[in-house]
């Protein structure tokens, strides 16, 4: 299940937290993600997916917690919806050789 919660966060921040080591970005919603999915014992990063024509930006880490790992996406975007249907996209033609 997706759940979008919107935070403030600016384009220059998200590239720079990104750019520098994609977890300080996570660190930035670490205690909003725990508390949706309760405390987080370790996490990594998974991938990320940038749209520079619409500025759209996915960056997704894997979780582990109570609940085993789980999925966490942050998204820098005007329609996320839109932007997490291109990462999709982006995710399954990495699959097809």
């Amino acid at each position: 299940m997706d759940r979008f919660i919107p935070l403030k966060a600016s384009l220059d921040m998200v590239l720079e937290l990104v750019e520098k080591d994609p977890l300080k970005l996570f660190r930035y919603v670490r205690k909003l993600v725990e508390n949706e999915v309760g405390k987080i014992h370790h996490v990594t990063f998974y991938d990320s997916f940038v749209d520079p024509s619409e500025l759209d930006i996915v960056i997704e880490y894997i979780a582990y917690c109570k609940l085993g790992e789980v999925s966490i996406k942050l998204i820098y975007s005007k329609n996320p919806e839109k932007a997490l249907e291109k990462y999709y996209k982006y995710e399954s033609s990495k699959l097809i050789p």
